[in-house]
């Protein structure tokens, strides 16, 4: 081999090692689920505005139900809310952690903070004097990110009244 690259002859291996360490590092933070889970079912309850110190925000509750032999770790809430087909509010809430019992059905809520609209729809919904607002609600719950699985995140749509509370 010429001395020019005696430096490099163990680049190729050492490439080879980096990149197996990478994929295998990739591959290590795929969220797994528990041996014999099965899917959950989720079905939204209801959808509140609620009005606290001029700061509105939604409550989306909803029910969930899973039939697997463990509890099931729960890693992430998404939410957005309509109201009369204008988005209004978002939220991506990680709840690394927590647990959701394979006990039987839950009721369970999110809050999402009104962040999307501007001043204008803040103002509005603060103010509003109505007692129910016509209104829509999309929430995906996600268990795993493994691509393979991604039909094991419930997802449920809500279309009908908003009760408002103050």
């Amino acid at each position: 081999m010429p001395t020019l690259l005696k430096p490099f002859q163990h680049l190729g291996a050492l490439i080879v090692l980096c990149l197996s360490a990478l994929m295998l590092t990739a591959c290590s933070t795929t969220i797994a689920l528990p041996e014999g889970a099965q899917a959950p079912k989720l079905q939204i309850e209801s959808l509140t505005l609620v009005n606290a110190q001029d700061e509105p925000y939604f409550v989306v509750t909803y029910n969930l139900e899973h039939r697997s032999l463990t509890d099931l770790p729960l890693h992430q809430v998404r939410a957005s809310v309509f109201i009369r087909d204008t988005l209004v509010a978002v939220t991506r809430a990680d709840t690394k952690g927590t647990m959701i019992s394979n006990q039987g059905p839950q009721q369970l809520q999110v809050k999402v903070p009104v962040n999307v609209g501007g001043a204008a729809t803040f103002d509005s919904l603060a103010n509003s004097s109505l007692l129910m607002l016509q209104g829509s609600c999309a929430l995906s719950l996600i268990f795993t990110d493994d691509p393979e699985q991604k039909s094991f995140n419930p997802s449920a749509s809500y279309n009908g009244l908003i009760r408002v509370t103050r």
